[in-house]
């Protein structure tokens, strides 16, 4: 381990291979079905509010594009190369509309059968906007998480709170604050602005969304892993080598997908994708201290491009569920972010933030003969101003 440990403090980029270790398996496949069943029930409520979800059925998925032209970019020779294009998802355009809409309808029916008009009929919601506009939900968020919340509460009438870090992007906080979201900003890393969340729920009696320990963020993302395997089977890969690589932050989005695999897609091979600066989910997991070691003590800054996957101290409740469920974990620098994200939009023409190229170097890595999914954790609401910045670094 020390090894390891001196890779890491050096900003090496590596592949950490996971020992063998036992599964704790807290949520069944039947709690995964639920998620799915809860999600298709309030399909018609998504379709009445957000009108670009009707061509889907009201469904939050995305598509799986094979990327040919990236594939011979990358020097990929074995295999065949796909995006999961989580960047172009319904309303958030990013993976955290997943676990972020599910979080949020779960507490309105909860309030909603509270008060007695739930009724088994989700769109009677909507007609009690004035009734949520009375309830807070607040969420730390370095960006896209806090645009799903933020977005998803403010369109059924909740008052919303968001509590940035300072690694989150300025068109983000706007793009908050024009849905009618109160931000707030700190100048710690997002460890500190989730302290600060928790303490202001706390004392407001809010409700609040952690995106550390959420079960229910967590089987949001979970039930990715169903589409993904309808998606593979269309295409007759479903019986393939498959390897999916994630970029990974405080841990739930990826965890929560890999989870759902562990299930549904089982000889799929799971690698999360981390920065340099913040291998947080690494460090935990590599250590077994999980969230009780943050990238600070071993020196490292947390500092990245990559706004969605800067952060110091992974999540409590991940860690521990992807013993025995992941491959490993990999690490990549800001540089290496970039040069993907020109070398997808030159090639496919897909937009992405830098965050979402992390999953590229994964082939690289594990040079096997397979099918790679890379997953394309957003990118959709990025400005063209701030896109052509990307283009130019």
């Amino acid at each position: 381990m020390k090894d390891i440990m001196d890779r890491l403090k050096k900003e090496e980029s590596f592949l950490w291979l996971q020992p063998e270790g036992e599964k704790e398996t807290p949520f069944s496949l039947e709690d995964i079905e639920e998620a799915k069943k809860f999600m298709e029930d309030f399909a018609p409520l998504l379709m009445e509010v957000f009108e670009e979800t009707r061509e889907g059925g009201g469904r939050i998925g995305s598509e799986l594009k094979e990327l040919p032209k990236m594939k011979k970019v990358l020097g990929i020779e074995g295999g065949r190369l796909f995006g999961k294009l989580d960047n172009s998802l319904p309303v958030a355009g990013s993976i955290k509309a997943r676990g972020g809409f599910f979080e949020v309808l779960n507490h309105a029916k909860r309030l909603a059968e509270e008060q007695g008009f739930y009724q088994g009929q989700p769109l009677n919601i909507l007609k009690h906007r004035d009734f949520y506009a009375q309830q807070e939900i607040e969420v730390a968020s370095t960006g896209n998480l806090g645009l799903s919340i933020g977005l998803i509460s403010a369109y059924l009438g909740f008052k919303v709170s968001v509590h940035m870090s300072a690694d989150a992007k300025e068109w983000k906080k706007a793009l908050l604050r024009e849905k009618g979201a109160t931000v707030y900003e700190y100048p710690g890393d997002y460890s500190a602005a989730v302290l600060e969340a928790r303490a202001a729920s706390e004392i407001k009696k809010s409700y609040f969304v952690d995106d550390e320990k959420s079960p229910y963020l967590f089987m949001g993302y979970a039930l990715a892993a169903n589409e993904l395997r309808d998606q593979l089977e269309k295409e007759g890969l479903l019986d393939e080598k498959i390897n999916v690589y994630i970029p990974c932050g405080v841990g739930g989005a990826p965890g929560g997908i890999a989870y759902g695999l562990s299930f549904i897609i089982p000889q799929a091979k799971v690698y999360f994708a981390e920065p340099l600066k913040a291998p947080a989910v690494l460090l935990g997991m590599m250590t077994g201290k999980h969230d009780e070691i943050a990238v600070r003590d071993i020196g490292l800054s947390g500092k990245t491009q990559a706004d969605g996957l800067a952060v110091g101290r992974a999540s409590s409740l991940v860690g521990p569920l992807m013993v025995g469920r992941i491959q490993g974990i990999y690490t990549l620098g800001d540089d290496e972010m970039l040069a993907y994200l020109k070398k997808l939009y030159e090639t496919e023409g897909l937009k992405v933030e830098p965050s979402a190229c992390a999953g590229f170097k994964g082939p690289y890595f594990t040079n096997e003969e397979a099918v790679h999914v890379v997953w394309l954790t957003g990118g959709r609401l990025v400005p063209p101003e701030v896109f052509e910045d990307y283009l130019r670094s």
